[in-house]
Order: C-alpha cells, then structure tokens, then sequence
C-alpha cells in the first residue's frame, strides 16, 4: 500500500514541477485526467499556471473539471470570466452552457449573458 502512496506523491510532485513552466497547464489537466485522481496542490498549481499565462483552453477545462469536485482550494470565478471575456464564441458558448443555472444567473447581475 505504501507503494501507491508513494507513487500518488510522487504523481503530485510531477504536476506541481510541471506546471512551474509555463504553458504546460492542459498537458498538467490531461494527466490529472489520465491518472483519474487530484490533488489540491496539484489543483492548486494548475490553477495558478492557467491564471500567470491567461491561458484560456486550459480555464475552460479547469473551469468545467471544477465543476466535477466538492471542495475546490480555489475561486472558479476567474477561471469562467477568463473564458467569457477572452475565449472565442465556441469555447463561450460551450462553457456557459455547461454552467449550473445559479452560476448563470450570478453572471448575468455581472453583465455576461449568451
């Protein structure tokens, strides 16, 4: 059992250190995706590369993976209004509609609407 554990660490580690270089975020989500467990700092480190390189491929897919977990270590919120104001009308549209209705109706009051 130490072994998966030590291999999990080791998992985390990996994504931590890549997403130290910029413009590595989706390839950190494909993995995250690939080893089908997550981590908050792995999150956490996502989420930190997708917001240093305004990365908005990788806020839409951190935005709708976010959507997936409980307790997220970060505010979505910037992911979603990265994607809004800065991604082309596929990935707007696509993202909105993946949206939960409460999350919708906080943004309309904010101005976005589709």
């Amino acid at each position: 059992m130490t072994n998966d554990i030590d291999n999990f660490d080791d998992f985390d580690e990996a994504i931590v250190t890549l997403c130290q270089t910029p413009n590595t975020a989706l390839q950190a989500i494909h993995r995250l995706l690939a080893k089908g467990s997550i981590r908050n700092s792995s999150l956490n480190a996502i989420y930190e590369r997708v917001m240093s390189d305004k990365d908005v491929d990788g806020a839409y897919y951190l935005a709708v993976l976010a959507q997936k977990i409980d307790d997220l270590p970060f505010d979505a919120l910037p992911l979603v209004e990265l994607v809004l104001t800065q991604g082309d009308e596929h990935a707007k549209l696509s993202l909105w509609e993946k949206l939960p209705q409460a999350a919708k109706l906080s943004l309309q009051e904010q101005g976005f609407d589709f």
